[in-house]
């Protein structure tokens, strides 16, 4: 209930800050304005400031914040550790340490910030497993890899820094941030790898809902067995675990495997009664 509630709030003060956004400003435009201005697309003073300014930036500002929030529940769900996020774990200590290094190699290089950023918090990540592999690649494992690694390349980023001095200035934009100057023609290349992600998280979410029934399943199917034991027959619980089991497969094939082992613990039910 509580978070059917919070997305429909979430989504709602999200499509008000962003017409504030579009509102607001040293230029005070209003809604009627802005809207006819969206709808006519005519060329008048404020609506170039809407369209040329405004607009790229709020759309930066969104795609920004989803990008960043779903990177941070993707961590914490699968490291199962509501303080990770790729801060903590290493990977924007990673991509901070190849902006430097690429400024300290080739320091006109700086449109390239944004790709050697990338590349350098995907070898933080491939590194990071790496490293816990060697310990089993638990959640805890990984979590502290992390965590160790990103100490380290911290230290590398501030020995370039004392080493060549002028990567702090040439960087300080790039890891400031701001969303001041936007255009559209910086949107093109994230907006479409922000989405991408976005829907790629969007599409392998299911399979953790998969996994948590199969736990909540086999949790119910552990206590099930000791309330048979007691004379409690809870088979309404079993029927609708049953159920939901097989809508989950009838959903998707990916689920399969999920589904498999929740009617092979039933079979293990029965067999144990029998």
């Amino acid at each position: 209930m509580r978070k059917k509630i919070l997305f429909p709030a979430a989504l709602l003060l999200l499509v008000f800050s962003f017409v504030l956004s579009l509102c607001v400003g040293s230029a005070q435009i209003s809604i009627r304005e802005a809207v006819s201005a969206l709808q006519n697309g005519s060329l008048t003073p404020d609506s170039r400031i809407l369209f040329y300014v405004r607009l790229p930036r709020a759309l930066a500002a969104v795609l920004s914040g989803a990008a960043l929030a779903v990177s941070g529940v993707l961590l914490q769900n699968v490291l199962n550790n509501a303080l990770a996020a790729p801060n903590i774990i290493g990977v924007n200590a990673g991509a901070g340490f190849a902006v430097l290094f690429l400024l300290a190699v080739f320091p006109t290089a700086t449109a390239f910030l944004p790709f050697a950023a990338f590349l350098g918090a995907l070898f933080a990540s491939l590194l990071i497993y790496a490293v816990a592999a060697k310990s089993g690649a638990s959640r805890t494992t990984i979590t502290l890899a992390g965590v160790a690694l990103s100490s380290v390349f911290t230290a590398g980023s501030n020995a370039i820094k004392t080493f060549f001095p002028d990567t702090i200035y040439n960087s300080s934009s790039f890891f400031i941030g701001g969303f001041s100057g936007i255009a559209y023609k910086n949107l093109t290349p994230a907006w479409i790898a922000i989405l991408l992600g976005l829907l790629l998280a969007v599409l392998f979410s299911g399979d953790e809902d998969a996994e948590q029934l199969y736990k909540d399943f086999a949790a119910a199917q552990s206590g099930a067995l000791h309330e048979t034991a007691a004379g409690v027959h809870p088979e309404s619980d079993a029927a609708a675990l049953r159920a939901a089991a097989l809508k989950l497969a009838a959903e998707a094939t990916a689920r399969q495997a999920v589904a498999q082992r929740i009617l092979m613990a039933l079979s293990d039910k029965k067999k144990a009664k029998k």
